[in-house]
Formats: structure tokens, sequence, C-alpha cells
């Protein structure tokens, strides 16, 4: 499947999960020759959830919208995030849910866990494994390592570890959790001569810079 195809949809997934009203969340995508921009639509009083402090979440989004298409052969861009006035209280499903518990069966924390595994798989083009660990000192804070296999290295692969970062402690907002995610590349199947990117404990160290020293999207 063409990545431009997968990625309107996922980055809707990843929007609707940082605001209140997700229902209000919609996602035009506009391909002119070798670009393809994407816009995004929602609640009013969501507006400033989606553009984050000094732009930080939109353009976190932005990096992993490219990232998601990476290999169609175009330019891609997310251009604004627009009010669509007249929406509040719609009464549209809410799959992401503030006051919910982050343990409970069903709860915000598997759809989250699930939306992370979709969109890294998409990202980095291979499969994941993901850990959660509930820090000692703060019940409400998880740390999530989400576990990939060698991955390219430079400043690009840091963005995109960083953009999920960001964007997913966004979401963490909206069900009452704390997240910190960490791109750890490993070997998953436990195999590998212990080089870095190759498996064993001498891979990891490199692999958790790509989350350690956050880049700033541009």
């Amino acid at each position: 499947m063409n990545p431009a195809d997968t990625m309107p949809k996922l980055v809707m997934d990843l929007a609707r999960a940082m605001v209140r009203e997700p229902g209000s969340v919609a996602v035009t995508v506009e391909e002119f020759l070798g670009t393809i921009e994407v816009n995004l639509t929602c609640d009013d009083d969501d507006v400033r959830r989606l553009v984050g402090a000094g732009g930080g979440t939109i353009g976190s989004l932005a990096v992993v919208a490219k990232a998601l298409a990476f290999g169609c052969g175009k330019s891609v861009f997310v251009r604004r995030v627009s009010p669509l006035r007249g929406t509040r209280g719609s009464g549209h499903a809410v799959p992401f849910t503030h006051c919910q518990n982050w343990d409970a069966d069903e709860s915000p924390r598997t759809a989250t866990l699930s939306l992370l595994r979709r969109v890294v798989e998409a990202c980095y083009c291979q499969p994941c494994e993901i850990t959660e660990v509930t820090r000692a000192n703060d019940e409400a804070s998880s740390q999530v390592d989400v576990l990939i296999r060698a991955a390219p290295d430079g400043e690009w692969t840091r963005k995109v570890a960083s953009a999920l970062n960001i964007i997913f402690a966004t979401i963490g907002n909206q069900v009452g959790r704390r997240l910190h995610v960490r791109i750890i590349e490993t070997n998953l199947g436990g195999e590998g001569d212990g080089a870095p990117g190759h498996g064993g404990a001498a891979g990891l160290p490199r692999a958790e810079r790509l989350t350690s020293n956050p880049v700033a999207p541009r």
C-alpha cells in the first residue's frame, strides 16, 4: 500500500487522541506535483492543544506525517489547524477520556499503546515491542519503551523519535497520564553480536540517545 494512503488516517487518529472533542477533528489532503499538503480542522477549544506551545505539537505531527509518507516520493507539509466552530458538545463518541482509569479493562491505556504501536510500525516500517513501566515515585507517570530493530542513524531519526514523545505526552494529558516514550534500537529476536544497532546490551546506549536529548521539530 502507498504510504501516502495510510498517512492521513494515522495523522487523524493522533490528532483525535490529543483533543477533548475528537469527533470534530477532520483531515483534508491536497496533492500537487511532488507535494502533499495536510490540513486539520477541530473544535475551537482544541486548536491550542493541536498547535501546542510555540507550535511544538503541530510541528511534531508534521515530522511524523513526513515519516509516515516516506517512500512516496513527495514532500509532506502540515499547513494549518483551523477551528470548526459550533461543534462543542457534539455528542460524538470519545475514545480517549480524561476521567477513565488508565489500568481498567478496555481503558485508554489499551487504545493509547495500540495507537503508538501502529504509528511506530508505520514510521519505521518494521514490527516493534512495547513495554510500560510505572515510575516508582509517581503512580500517574509511565515510561513507555518501544523496541525496534536497527534504524537509520542521523538527525532525522532523532527528530521522529522526539516528535513521537511530544505527541504521546500530549495524548497522556487527555487520559490523565504523564507519558514518556523512548524509541530503543535493539534486536527483537535476542540475537546479534552486540554491535550498536544489532542487538545485545551494547546496542542500547546509542539507541536510547534517539530520545534522551530531544531535537525540536522544524
